[in-house]
């Protein structure tokens, strides 16, 4: 059964203790407290209160700092706070037992602002929260966390809530609108998802299977169905004008061009022509806006038996380089593409590191960081411009990475598919969220960048 926990905060303040010496007020006073992340500064200091010794922060940055989704219903006066396996419910309604006085609200309003009590949320998310008397400063450590570290992944739309395990989705990609797409390879569902509420609609049923997704500069949605086994790879196309609406048929899903086997990742360039990954064949296809193919034999090799996918994830560079994840060897390789036909040239090998062992989907940030998709290690790996291979979050077998497979960027956060298949870091996939998307949010970053898909 899939892990969870639901906490509802309505107990007393007071008998958790309070986060800084007595200071009793009858109304919230401005904080002049610091608060530290990790030994940094921490922007949830900023505009917080102290009420009975207690220090609220604005939920937005405290939500924020975590990586949690929140949910603020202002008529209720109430807050919802989820990340991973763990929901956070807080209201400024005080709780009453017959005979008793009421119980102190967790949950502070201000105007139309909602303010959280910051020992009793960070505590309840497994953080650790002290106070250094001497420099007035709370100091939250994320020492005993999953990510500790790193960054923090939330889920944000879980596809199968009764089930850990028995779905597979790979590709993402996300519309101007700011709506999610992913497929289930084995219902062959077209889901849609609105990230800032996670509700998701099934769009349709595909013909066949589909892995990697990419939006097209005309609008469609292109799919990869590499097919296999005596079957034909494809790449299916949806018309930008049948996404419009809602569900429609599998009638209206088209058959952009065949030929393509193995096809997996797909990202486009300036020009309008899609470049396909073929796994392991070590093939790239090269595909005209009118459909006509072209291949080219990367030459990447494969380091490990056990995994032979060489040419996976695909993304563009901002100097117009086609980038490649070698799944196989842990491995970025950057090739020169001639923009006058499409030809890709020799490729070279830009970094390698045991951390991208089972690099999968990539995608460029907006600050021209790379972001990969390490299935197999449940983690999500950052290479710089230079080259640096780091950890941005990784976690155990119990989420909210689980063999995360394709990665797409999207107003300053990253959006990721869960696979959840049974190996590496992910053995067993249970216990767990399963076939999911998850979000680490980028602090400091806008919208932008070419992404691209498993």
């Amino acid at each position: 059964m899939r892990k969870s926990m639901m906490i509802s905060l309505t107990a007393a303040l007071a008998c958790l203790g309070p986060l800084v010496p007595a200071a009793s007020a009858a109304e919230p006073v401005p904080s002049n407290l610091s608060v530290k992340w990790d030994g940094e500064p921490a922007a949830l200091a900023n505009n917080a209160f102290l009420l009975d010794s207690v220090l609220y922060s604005p939920y937005q940055p405290a939500a924020a700092a975590m990586g949690a989704e929140a949910q603020w219903d202002a008529a209720a006066k109430s807050l919802r706070l989820h990340k991973g396996t763990v929901t956070v419910e807080l209201t400024a309604e005080p709780s009453k037992t017959e005979g008793s006085e009421p119980d102190g609200a967790p949950l502070l309003v201000i105007g139309e602002n909602a303010y959280v009590p910051v020992r009793f949320v960070y505590e309840r998310f497994g953080y650790k929260v002290g106070y250094e008397q001497a420099t007035r400063t709370v100091l939250i450590t994320s020492e005993g966390t999953a990510e500790a570290g790193s960054h923090q992944a939330a889920i944000i739309a879980d596809l199968d809530p009764e089930k850990s395990t028995g779905m597979r989705i790979e590709g993402i990609t996300g519309d101007k609108q700011g709506r999610l797409y992913t497929v289930d390879m084995d219902s062959k569902r077209l889901f849609r998802i609105v990230p800032e509420t996670g509700k998701t609609e099934v769009l349709t049923v595909l013909p066949r299977p589909a892995t990697g997704m990419t939006f097209g500069p005309d609008g469609a949605l292109y799919m990869a169905s590499g097919g296999g086994q005596g079957v034909e790879g494809v790449i299916l196309r949806v018309p930008a004008e049948v996404l419009q609406g809602g569900p429609f048929d599998a009638s209206k899903v088209e058959t952009f061009v065949s030929g393509t086997t193995g096809a997996n990742g797909l990202v486009f360039d300036g020009s309008g022509r899609l470049y396909v990954s073929g796994g392991v064949s070590g093939n790239v296809y090269g595909i005209t806006p009118e459909g006509t193919s072209t291949v080219w034999a990367s030459g990447l090799k494969a380091e490990r038996e056990e995994q032979k996918i060489t040419v996976n994830g695909l993304a563009f560079d901002a100097d117009g380089r086609l980038t490649i994840a070698n799944t196989s060897s842990g491995e970025i390789w950057k090739a020169p593409v001639n923009p006058s036909d499409g030809s890709i040239g020799t490729a070279e090998l830009f970094a390698k590191s045991p951390l991208l062992y089972g690099a999968d989907g990539i995608a460029f940030g907006p600050d021209g960081v790379l972001y990969v998709c390490a299935n197999e290690r449940n983690a999500i790996v950052k290479v710089t411009p230079e080259g640096e291979v780091s950890e941005l979050a990784a976690n155990v077998n119990e989420g909210p990475l689980e063999f995360p497979a394709s990665v797409h960027v999207m107003g300053g956060a990253l959006y990721i598919s869960n696979f959840d298949q049974p190996r590496g870091a992910n053995k067993p996939n249970e216990p767990g969220i399963g076939s999911s998307v998850a979000k680490i949010g980028l602090q400091g970053t806008e919208a932008g960048g070419t992404s691209s898909q498993h």
